[in-house]
């Protein structure tokens, strides 16, 4: 993996590489320390499962001279990277859960498509409530913005009540970093009619299968003229790879017509850097005060 946390109670990955890791860590212990009594290990957090994982290649002895600056640097073919470490639980550090591993998308056994679910034991589904409950206003605003949808608040609280019939905070392919994806993933189908469309695909899909389709005012509102019409969005097709150590993660975006008859598909992928730097921020600008009460009585955490 191309990503690090330093304790399980953050949300945020980080880029792996020595000046991010020396840095975030000062070099102290437990993220310092050596495993044998021989030799330095140097360790973290997995930002999706929350076990320990070890940083690979931090100080590499496969080094070169940069010919430009004359600084020492790993070669490109060696870069530093984490790895799981599954042996023994270790103070101060991530969990050592064995299933959360399995789950994980940094797995070396992960599927392309999860079909599991995580167990009653798992942390992770709680997490995602908790989430939920203190930043559903962002989980949808994220959404939104991902697939150029406009999402009202009483379409997000419909949604809400859809994926928690659907108990999607227990799907094994769920994590903290893709919370507004699998969100939707899990809301089922949704109309597009008087939704403002910023994709100009999708607006183009939907003028060509439905003549009759209008897009009003400057935010592109779906209205109809003379018939009546009910074009529905919904999420399919969950994959997840990684490609030289970086998790990639996407979804397809599926609008259907009348009939239930595809007629317009789109790869969505996910931007879990982005949704950690928003729930991170501290600013009350832009929050959705309704949003965020509905969120705090309707996904409680069940733990």
């Amino acid at each position: 993996m191309d990503v690090f946390k330093l304790r399980v109670s953050d949300i945020h990955g980080i880029t792996i590489s020595r000046e991010t890791f020396e840095h975030e860590t000062k070099q102290q212990a437990p993220w310092y320390q050596s495993l044998d009594g021989r030799n330095e290990s140097h360790l973290a957090v997995c930002p999706a499962c929350d076990n320990t994982i070890s940083i690979i290649g931090l100080h590499s002895s496969d080094t070169e001279i940069n010919e430009e600056t004359g600084e020492i640097q790993a070669k490109k073919s060696t870069p530093a990277h984490g790895r799981h470490y599954l042996y023994k639980q270790l103070d101060g550090l991530g969990i050592l859960d064995r299933e959360a591993y399995e789950n994980c998308p940094y797995s070396q056994n992960t599927k392309l498509s999860p079909t599991k679910i995580h167990s009653d034991r798992s942390r992770i589904p709680s997490k995602v409530l908790t989430l939920l409950s203190t930043d559903f206003d962002r989980v949808v605003h994220l959404l939104s913005k991902s697939i150029g949808i406009g999402i009202s608040n009483n379409q997000a609280m419909e949604m809400a009540t859809r994926y928690k019939q659907s108990e999607g905070w227990k799907y094994a392919g769920a994590t903290v970093m893709n919370i507004p994806w699998i969100f939707g993933y899990f809301s089922r189908s949704t109309t597009l009619m008087f939704k403002s469309i910023s994709n100009e695909k999708i607006r183009d899909a939907v003028q060509q299968h439905y003549p009759c389709a209008k897009f009003e005012g400057k935010y592109n509102t779906l209205k109809r003229t003379t018939k009546h019409i009910n074009p529905c969005f919904c999420f399919e097709k969950h994959t997840r790879k990684t490609v030289n150590e970086h998790l990639i993660e996407t979804i397809d975006l599926v609008l259907s017509d009348d009939d239930g008859i595809e007629f317009y598909r789109e790869a969505i992928e996910f931007d879990p850097a982005y949704f950690a730097n928003l729930i991170n921020k501290k600013e009350a600008t832009y929050r959705n005060e309704v949003l965020i009460e509905f969120g705090k009585s309707h996904f409680q955490v069940t733990r």
